[in-house]
């Protein structure tokens, strides 16, 4: 790779290091660590301040206002299905729900913000209890966070599709998919299974959509939303709002897939209620999921060495703590875990 073609600073960083490290060159893993150590924080600072920006743009937002309510409330879709209070944005409970009565249930929940990693999640675990009371402040903290931190996730995952035409089969079939949800809430289709449904094309279903007549802002389901505002778009053949809706189906997918897992998990913990590290046998098997998340994180090369049977479970997570793995840049669920907890 040449170091000069190569835009992202770290990657830059590491291209140019590389032959030095591979030579033993201490002084030159110093720098390295050190410029991706100060390029995170950078990143970090950026973040900070988008957040901030966003915030002030929110100030004078009250819960009093429809439009704004509603965005609080969609940024609390994920923490409330995470903590099992609704199966989804298709609940009836939460259609008939406002702001603060699920920021009121998402603080009486007993799910941990420190055993969380989506921090979108985090933060309105954090912030509900202020948000059911009426803080419109907490409420524009929380949209900011929500927008920056999803716009951030949009684009991460839009890169993937740079390029993709709906010429291509693959990609009209996952633009098609995006509004599948959209269709059905406007009537125009039953389901997956409808003749009408298999036939289109992925312009004709923006088209149908476009011309539904289905107001974005009376419905509740964010990525159904976005699916009716980048209709006209997709049937116009705008590639990018085809990559944009594509990105936030993805986005919105994943988020609600990790919280339900979540949910799923707090409910078997509940079996394990009385099970305490002092118990050899639930010892044991702490310690094996944490060697499997050695193994898959690539810390061990094999869980079955007699080196790793000897440990404890508390030995085997210290061993993956002081790896200093970040949960959210982990797919696999089980890893997330492990290095969560």
């Amino acid at each position: 790779l040449d170091p000069s073609k190569i835009d992202d600073p770290e990657l830059r960083a590491a291209v140019e290091l590389a032959g030095h490290i591979a030579r033993g060159d201490s002084d030159a893993a110093r720098q390295l660590v050190a410029h991706s150590t100060m390029h995170k924080e950078e990143q970090e600072r950026k973040k900070r301040e988008e957040i901030q920006r966003v915030q002030e743009s929110l100030a004078g937002k009250t819960l009093a206002d429809p439009k704004f309510a509603s965005e609080v409330k969609d940024s609390m879709l994920a923490a409330m299905i995470a903590a099992g209070i609704i199966s989804g944005p298709n609940d009836p409970k939460w259609h008939t729900m406002s702001a603060e009565q699920a920021a009121k249930l998402l603080s009486e929940s007993d799910l941990d913000p420190s055993k969380v990693s989506d921090p979108a999640v985090r933060r309105a675990l954090l912030l509900a209890k202020r948000i059911a009371s009426g803080d419109h402040t907490a409420a524009q903290e929380l949209v900011a966070h929500h927008r920056v931190h999803h716009e951030e996730q949009v684009k991460a995952a839009m890169k993937k599709y740079a390029g993709k035409t709906l010429a291509d089969p693959q990609f009209n079939g996952a633009v098609k998919q995006s509004m599948m949800a959209a269709m059905m809430a406007a009537g125009l289709i039953s389901g997956p299974n409808d003749p009408k449904w298999l036939s289109m094309s992925a312009q004709d279903a923006a088209k149908a959509l476009a011309a539904s007549g289905l107001d974005p802002s009376k419905v509740s389901d964010p990525a159904v939303r976005k699916a009716l505002l980048l209709a006209k778009r997709i049937a116009a053949g705008d590639l990018h709002a085809a990559r944009e809706l594509v990105a936030h189906h993805e986005v919105h997918h994943e988020r609600h897939k990790r919280a339900r897992r979540h949910a799923e998990v707090q409910e078997a913990k509940k079996e394990l209620a009385n099970k305490h590290l002092t118990d050899p046998s639930f010892n044991a098997k702490t310690k094996n999921a944490m060697l499997r998340a050695l193994f898959k994180a690539g810390i061990i090369k094999d869980p079955n060495d007699p080196r790793w049977l000897s440990m404890t479970a508390e030995e085997a997570a210290k061993m993956l703590h002081d790896a200093g793995l970040d949960p959210s840049k982990i797919d696999d669920p089980e890893l997330r875990a492990a290095v969560e907890l």
